[in-house]
């Protein structure tokens, strides 16, 4: 069995502002990853493109075990592979 990461799990904007065909994962470096999308009203579906430029949703960092994370920041333990 894998073991468990955990993450830091910070909310950059409200998800009702953004729209829900857009979400993309973003690879920053080995241990951060962010989830952007494209403010409604923004986004062309045939194209899959966004006409302003994609924005930060949510921000993960792989933290190690027992490591505090900010304060207003969630803490979350998952397997390996959950996310691509």
């Amino acid at each position: 069995m894998p073991k468990k990461v955990s993450y830091c799990e910070r909310l950059l904007n409200a998800k009702r502002s953004f729209d829900k065909r857009s979400f993309r994962w973003k690879l920053i470096n080995k241990r951060t990853r962010i989830l952007v999308g494209c403010p409604i009203g923004k986004w062309q579906p045939r194209k899959q493109h966004c006409k302003v430029g994609m924005k930060g949703y949510k921000l993960l960092k792989a933290v190690a075990p027992r490591t505090r994370c900010k304060p207003g920041d969630l803490r979350l333990q998952k397997f390996p592979g959950w996310i691509k």
